[in-house]
Order: structure tokens, then C-alpha cells, then sequence
């Protein structure tokens, strides 16, 4: 983030792609950071900077950046944008895959298959960082996700340490949605909330008259 820091205020007739470059360069260090919203906003700014070729790579950051956040309505948007007219190709395809896998199972659904088409995608184009990114978004939003031993594997492989930093030493930092909920602690009764039974049953209350003979 220091080089970064460092180009600002970036001169006001700097070339659009460059400053796409940059903000898409922010992107990832917001999301790396766990400032998801950020990510998000940084990486649709550098969709609008774009020039060329549709910016299929920051499309992708925005909606998985959506979904680690659980903004549905964005993430829908944005798997609706990597699959509009003229995007094809089998990154295209193992992109869509991914990002369809995490809005099932943002929903509560059964992702697991779609993440195995997603996953079988990316070892199919030798792609290890996609890979890695896809294991990771299984860790976070699927119920029944990839093992932590697995996830962690390709991530030390890349020597991906900002990833790994994202993950935690053991993965636990990503996981939102498998560990089932704590049960409700009920609370704990008061004054004449509550009346024990059996040996445990209190004498009742003083009431300022003496006691009947017996």
C-alpha cells in the first residue's frame, strides 16, 4: 500500500487504464485486508475506468468481493454482467461457475457440485491462483466446504502471503457460515421467576408473622 500511497494524487492528465490499474490495484488490497465494501467500490471504479477489452478480472473482484461481504443484490448484478452478450471462453465459463457456486450458497443451497465444476475448471487451465481463490470462496460461504488442508496447500504453494494472511494459519479466519449458530443461553431466572422442586425447593419468604406452632 506504500506505492500506492505514494502515487497520489495521481496528475490530473493521467491515462484512464493507468488509473483503472491503480484503483484495481487498491482493490485487491482492500479485499486482502478484509475490507470487503472497499474492495468492492475500488474494483467497480476501475470497471468504469476501463478501456478495451471487457475488464472481466475486475468484474470477477467486485462480485466476489460482494459476496464475502453477503451483498446479494450486487453479487447477482455482477454474475449477471460476467455472463452478458460477448463474454465466452473457458475462463469465462470456470469464472461463472465459481461466482454461481457463491450465490448458492449465500442463499443456503447445496453449492457442492457447482464448486466441483468450478474447481475442476481451473485445474483443467492449470490456473493455480484461480484455484486458490475458488477454494477460498468455498471455505467462506459454503457449508459443506473444501477441507482446510486442501485450502491451504495452494496457498502456500503461490506463497500467496497475503492470501494466507486473509485465511489465517488454519483457514478458520474465513469461515462465516458453517459453524452452527451457538444455542440461545436462556436467562437466568429471578426473584420468583423460577420455583425449584424437590429437595432443591427454597423456604418461602419471611413475611413478618411469626410462625404457626407445630
Amino acid at each position: 500500500m506504500e506505492r500506492l500511497d505514494a502515487l497520489d494524487p495521481l496528475p490530473p492528465d493521467t491515462d484512464r487504464q493507468v488509473v483503472a490499474g491503480v484503483r484495481q490495484a487498491r482493490a485487491w488490497a482492500a479485499f486482502i485486508a478484509g475490507k470487503f465494501d472497499d474492495a468492492r467500490r475500488l474494483a467497480d471504479e476501475a470497471i468504469e475506468g476501463y478501456v478495451g477489452n471487457d475488464p472481466a478480472y475486475q468484474r470477477a473482484l467486485a462480485t466476489r468481493a460482494a459476496l464475502w461481504s453477503g451483498d446479494r443484490s450486487s453479487a447477482a448484478a455482477g454474475i449477471a454482467r460476467l455472463g452478458g452478450p460477448g463474454q465466452w471462453g473457458r475462463a469465462t465459463e470456470a469464472t461463472l461457475a465459481t461466482m454461481d457456486a457463491g450465490l448458492i450458497a449465500l442463499d443456503g443451497g447445496d453449492a457442492h457440485g457447482r464448486y466441483l465444476e468450478a474447481r475442476s475448471a481451473w485445474e483443467a487451465l492449470d490456473l493455480p491462483l484461480q484455484l486458490a481463490l475458488c477454494l477460498m470462496d468455498e471455505h467462506r460461504l459454503a457449508s459443506d466446504a473444501t477441507s482446510t488442508t486442501e485450502l491451504m496447500v495452494p496457498l502456500n504453494a503461490l506463497g500467496a502471503d497475503g492470501l494466507m494472511t486473509l485465511a489465517g494459519a488454519d483457514g478458520s479466519a474465513l469461515r462465516i457460515r458453517s459453524d452452527p449458530p451457538q444455542p440461545a443461553r436462556s436467562r437466568r431466572p429471578s426473584g420468583d421467576t423460577a420455583r425449584p422442586t424437590g429437595g432443591g425447593r427454597r423456604p418461602p419468604r419471611a413475611t413478618g408473622r411469626p410462625a404457626p406452632p407445630g
